[in-house]
Formats: structure tokens, sequence, C-alpha cells
């Protein structure tokens, strides 16, 4: 598995037969898939320059990489080009700014809360508000 710029990977699979993810809807879980005709052969991924993340062998495997500006593709292939992968596979992502914006969130309401106690006391006492 591998992840590599969009138009390296593009040059890299130019003429060769694969599947290309379309798109996937949740309600029911759909993936839509489009077959590009080709070779049925692809060139060894090993030691290609393009990729920017990879993980190899067999059972289960994780890639992890800290996405940058542009776009990227996502290859899982067999390290000799020879067709035929069968994978499931599952994506998470993680969002840099949710914890400091849950963090402020939740600051936000502690401060709110604490107002409203002190103006709920002071009215209870008879105090003018």
């Amino acid at each position: 598995m591998g992840i590599g710029s969009k138009s390296a990977v593009e040059r890299f699979l130019r003429g060769v037969a694969h599947e290309e993810f379309r798109s996937a809807t949740l309600e029911p879980f759909q993936t839509a898939f489009r077959s590009v005709a080709g070779s049925t052969r692809a060139p060894e991924p090993l030691g290609r320059p393009f990729w920017v993340a990879t993980s190899s062998g067999t059972g289960e495997r994780i890639v992890e990489w800290d996405r940058e500006r542009g776009a990227w593709l996502v290859v899982v292939m067999r390290l000799d080009g020879r067709p035929g992968v069968d994978v499931a596979a599952t994506i998470g992502l993680r969002f840099g700014f949710l914890l400091p914006s849950g963090a402020a969130a939740l600051l936000a309401g502690s401060v709110l809360l604490v107002a409203g106690i002190r103006c709920g006391d002071s009215g209870e006492r008879g105090g003018t508000r």
C-alpha cells in the first residue's frame, strides 16, 4: 500500500488495468468503482521515489501520513505488480484543530456557567441586579 501524488501515481498506472474508487454512500453503505482497461501487470512499486508513505507485507497493514497540500492517491497492489488483490479497508482521520476548539468551547461554557451561578446567588440574597 502506498500514498503518492495524484499526477505521479497516474503516470505510474498509465496503461495498466486497475480499479479506481469513485464514490461512496453511507446509508446504505455502498461503494462505486470504475474499471480502467490496460495491461494485466503493473510495474513493481518498490523503490519508486513518488511514494510519501508505504506499508508492505501480509495481514493488517497501517499507513500513517501527515497530509500535505495537493492531490493524493492511495494504491493497494501486489509487490510484483500481478493482478488480484482483495482488500478490506478502513480510514481514520485526525483533525488537529478539534482539541484546541473543544478546549476553548469547554472553557467558554465553564465561564458562562460560573457567571450564571453568581448572578443567581446574588438574586436570592436580595441584592440588586
